[in-house]
């Protein structure tokens, strides 16, 4: 791996950065349990959602701010500070072994999707998170669209569209040089393979089994290894 891998590999995966900023001492080497439930997060989705959000402040709260919550019935379950931070990186330890398209599909529903720019002020869109949709669309080319040449401006807009960035298909196809008609194709082609189908149509009308998509896939691979870390139920 070059020095240009490991630059995208850091970019799609912010665990790493979690697990080279605390001391080893400090990363649980078994989950935070709930004492009631059993299991600290309800679903995946829920784990997922804190461990691609949490804050990289690394300092537990003042004492008495965690005795106001308490009183005040805040329901943290103690994921703050260094806690929070080792309790992070160890969900995404568990996700180790996802396949990269799994993982960048991770990123893109569950990374935050823009930031504040220092210089102006402004929104802009995170570099992980481009990356991330970069690499889906590498993927959809091959998988999606069979290999046919397809510009990768579109391909990135129609992906980032599809993770919920407000982007209008018109302006994309504008903007790749190709008609309204060809991008529409594109996103229908692109969204099928992520999203799946809910049915299918059998030959005698019924309706069977939908086809999962790729989202799904990894939805159920990454809670799988959640599940066997006894990170959710």
């Amino acid at each position: 791996m070059d020095a240009g891998d490991a630059a995208r590999e850091s970019d799609l995966f912010p665990g790493d950065y979690l697990m080279t900023t605390l001391t080893l001492s400090r990363v649980p080497s078994t989950p935070i349990v709930e004492e009631q439930s059993g299991r600290l997060f309800k679903t995946a989705h829920a784990a997922l959602t804190f461990a691609y959000n949490h804050t990289d402040q690394v300092y537990d709260k003042p004492m008495m701010t965690r005795m106001a919550e308490t009183l005040a019935g805040a329901s943290g379950k103690g994921l703050g500070g260094t806690d929070g931070a080792g309790q992070a990186a160890y969900i995404f330890s568990a996700l180790e072994k996802l396949p990269r398209l799994y993982r960048a599909i991770l990123v893109a529903r569950f990374a935050p999707r823009s930031d504040r720019c220092k210089c102006c002020q402004g929104t802009v869109d995170r570099h992980d998170w481009l990356a991330a949709v970069r690499e889906i669309s590498d993927a959809a080319a091959c998988d999606a669209l069979s290999a046919h040449p397809t510009p990768r401006v579109l391909r990135d807009a129609i992906v980032a569209r599809y993770f919920g960035k407000d982007v209008k298909l018109s302006e994309a196809a504008e903007r790749a040089n190709v008609s309204a008609a060809t991008a529409t194709n594109h996103n229908g082609k692109i969204k099928l393979w992520l999203y799946g189908t809910r049915t299918t149509k059998q030959k005698g009308g019924e309706r069977g089994a939908g086809q999962k998509g790729v989202e799904a896939l990894a939805m159920e691979y990454a809670a799988d290894l959640l599940s066997a870390k006894g990170l959710c139920d």
